[in-house]
């Protein structure tokens, strides 16, 4: 019974149980534990009448719950529909409204908000609340307390909706994107597409490499005059792309992957938008990501220099203004931050004249300026530069 979502979580559940999925602040959040809480919650959410279908929505920061939630409602085979935590009442009113949903997961920061909002939501049925208790509302962690762990037998295919996210609405009201699994895992296979061609012209510097944090061997292969001879020919690379496509999510892969955890942290891109919520589709389906956050709903360049230097993730994503923050922060020059071998960027226009600070402040990083937009699930291509040489 084919559960994209399902068995993706109790794949890294089963095959690397204490490998840390999350990093959320203080707090630790191992693919196991995940697997669990979802597989509670989605016990509750079914036994409250979701189904297959029904859209949801969630509206957390970029928290441990958010993906519970997401997860819990996709493993039903519902669609989840993350909501933008800044909205005002008469915003949460259209989006909610505007994609019928049935349920409502969310968290005390935006209670005030949902309050008021609520009288005008016929079509939601059940508000589940993480905080204090609060009257005509599920309290989120006495739901997961009170359902088993078991695995929701639902057929979930890969051409199915996953997430509905809603766009920014610059030129009139928001439009919900509809998204499937196989979007997100298009993503994945063109970015394959692209790297694979290009690995006979790598040449990854020595301190480089001892970030990224993958055994020497794996570069020495990839730099041997046999593999370089191999990619050169058209019929052996489109053989090894195929392959490469076939492995992601595999449990050979997950095996052999799971004392390697890719660490990234992203802590300007908000998980409502579909540039930083790929990860949560990305994730589970690759098996050896772990996701840093802070711990804060608002951007705290302190939290984020804390947690580079702590827990050294090899990728640091923000938007343009989340660089200006950073880079401005009176005491960055007090940490190391030498971890860090990719600078992401996107979501707006990234000048010349911050890249060149980036590349000050992370001597010998990668800067990768994405584009793209939620409609493309999201991200389109890359601009990579390797240093300030080739700003124009």
């Amino acid at each position: 019974m084919p559960n994209l979502i399902g068995d993706a979580l109790a794949k890294c559940a089963k095959y690397n149980p204490t490998g840390e999925f999350l990093v959320y602040g203080d707090k630790r959040v191992t693919w196991l534990d995940m697997n669990e809480r979802v597989n509670r919650l989605a016990a509750a959410l079914s036994a409250q009448g979701v189904k297959k279908g029904d859209n949801v929505v969630l509206m957390f920061h970029n928290c441990p719950e958010f993906f519970e939630a997401n997860y819990a409602i996709q493993k039903l085979g519902a669609v989840a529909v993350p909501m933008n935590y800044r909205f005002v009442p008469r915003e949460i009113i259209y989006q909610a409204q505007h994609c019928e949903a049935v349920a409502f997961i969310f968290e005390e920061i935006w209670l005030d908000a949902v309050l008021e909002a609520a009288p005008e939501l016929i079509g939601v049925k059940t508000f589940i609340h993480k905080g204090a208790a609060q009257e005509n509302m599920l309290d989120y962690e006495a739901l997961i307390a009170s359902y088993p762990p078991v695995e929701p037998r639902v057929n979930v295919y890969e051409d199915e909706t996953c997430v509905i996210c809603y766009t920014g609405g610059t030129t009139g009201t928001p439009k919900g994107v509809m998204l499937t699994y196989k979007n997100h895992i298009s993503l994945l296979h063109t970015m394959i597409d692209g790297i694979i061609p290009r690995l006979h012209n790598i040449s990854i510097p020595e301190d480089v490499r001892k970030r990224i944090g993958l055994p020497n061997f794996v570069f020495s292969v990839l730099e041997s005059s046999a593999v370089k001879w191999v990619l050169q020919r058209s019929l052996l690379q489109n053989g090894i792309i195929k392959l490469a496509k076939n492995m992601i999510g595999s449990s050979l892969a997950l095996r052999l992957s799971k004392n390697q955890q890719i660490k990234q942290m992203m802590p300007s891109f908000p998980m409502f938008h579909d540039a930083a919520y790929q990860n949560a589709i990305m994730a589970p389906i690759t098996g050896n990501m772990t996701l840093i956050m802070p711990s804060s709903p608002h951007f705290d360049p302190e939290e984020v220099c804390m947690l580079v230097q702590r827990e050294k993730p090899a990728l640091l994503g923000n938007v343009p203004t989340g660089w200006k923050k950073l880079l401005k922060y009176k005491d960055i020059g007090n940490y190391d931050l030498s971890s860090v071998v990719i600078a992401a960027t996107g979501g707006g226009v990234c000048p010349a004249a911050l890249k060149r600070k980036i590349f000050a402040r992370f001597p010998g990083v990668i800067i990768a300026d994405g584009f793209g937009q939620t409609e493309m699930a999201p991200t389109t291509s890359f601009k990579i530069d390797v240093s300030a040489d080739s700003l124009k």
